[in-house]
């Protein structure tokens, strides 16, 4: 996300009550901006903001490309809020987590040495299981058996 939309974005949020409207967004950002315009148009369209009762966000451009705004009712959707403030856990950081707990790396490094255990047990037993690799008699032993 372009960091104009961010900063949209945090705005809505921080002007909501639980609504905001584009005349807060006034204060801020010149709104007739082509990049505002933009932004805030990648914003509807992703879903990160709505209007509270209204069809549209209430931005129309028109056939010349110049923007019409109405006041409309916005909040902020939890997928945008979840890009302000991400509250999916960082995998990395979770591992690491494990990883420095010593019981837990204590498991791991046992259940990593089992599989490994149990995988070459089982390449041994194929390998051994599979006529190519068992042993033939030499033509020598079989010619001096005769």
């Amino acid at each position: 996300m372009n960091p104009l939309s961010l900063d949209i974005l945090k705005t809505l949020q921080d002007t909501s009550s639980p609504y905001s409207d584009i005349s807060k967004l006034q204060e801020k950002f010149d709104i007739s901006d082509e990049y505002f315009i933009a932004a805030f148009q990648e914003l509807d369209r992703n879903g990160f903001i709505v209007p509270a009762t209204a069809r549209t966000s209430g931005l129309r451009v028109g056939a010349g490309g110049d923007p019409s705004w109405s006041v409309v009712d916005l909040y902020v959707t939890d997928s945008g809020k979840n890009i302000i403030t991400p509250t999916k856990p960082d995998k990395v950081g979770t591992f690491v987590k494990i990883t420095e707990n010593p019981t837990a790396s204590a498991i791991i490094s046992a259940l990593v040495l089992a599989a490994l255990a149990l995988g070459y047990t089982s390449l041994d037993t194929y390998l051994q299981e599979k006529p190519e690799t068992q042993e033939k008699p030499s033509k020598v032993q079989q010619v001096s058996q005769s």
